[in-house]
């Protein structure tokens, strides 16, 4: 776990350290869980720093800004903060946080 209060905005930093404590203490993101788009539309455009990401994929020209939003990868590497909401696992392909997660869904969860 990392809380890194220099890139979040003061008036978010609680929210923040709750967020991550969620984590120690077993939640999941629900945000992120395969089945979300049953529960709500993401659209990336609406992130902080979209404008800019994009500006730089588009200068870039080897990816696309739907890449970029869809892959935590990508995401990543441009600084951006799509990969928070991807619904691919960050660290390999197995999906192992989908199977592990098949609770309802926490429509008031912080985490």
């Amino acid at each position: 776990m990392t809380i890194d209060l220099t890139k979040t905005p003061l008036e978010n930093a609680a929210f923040q350290v709750a967020h991550e404590f969620g984590h120690v203490f077993g939640l999941w993101r629900v945000h992120q869980r395969e089945d979300r788009d049953n529960w709500f539309y993401f659209d990336c455009k609406n992130l902080v720093g979209y404008e800019r990401t994009k500006i730089e994929v588009e200068r870039d020209g080897r990816v696309t800004m739907d890449q970029v939003c869809d892959s935590p990868f990508l995401s990543y590497k441009y600084g951006f903060l799509a990969a928070a909401w991807s619904k691919h696992d960050y660290v390999d392909d197995k999906d192992w946080q989908w199977r592990l997660h098949t609770g309802p869904f926490d429509v008031k969860s912080i985490v």
